[in-house]
């Protein structure tokens, strides 16, 4: 389909604020993927072992294991308010 981009949010939020008509669209800017500042690719992540409620959980990541696993209103850094919250 020549009308049809897969795009994220933030792509999708610069069109709305300019929006271009279809026969433009190879150059409208926030939909080219020659971005200068992208992180390098990752090729070889760390496996994380992190306990999270009843189990140890395994993530992959390229940056620094987090003190905790993340989750939805975790931080992932044992210091935060959020994460000594014990109302779970």
């Amino acid at each position: 389909m020549q009308d049809v981009w897969i795009v994220t949010n933030w792509q999708a939020l610069q069109w709305v604020r300019d929006p271009t008509p279809i026969s433009r669209m190879n150059g409208f800017q926030p939909f080219q993927c020659n971005y200068q500042d992208r992180p390098k690719k990752c090729n070889n992540p760390k496996v994380c072992n992190l306990w999270h409620k009843s189990g140890v959980r395994y993530m992959r990541t390229c940056q620094p294991c987090p003190e905790v696993y993340p989750w939805t209103g975790k931080s992932g850094i044992r210091s935060s308010r959020i994460d000594n919250d014990n109302s779970e």
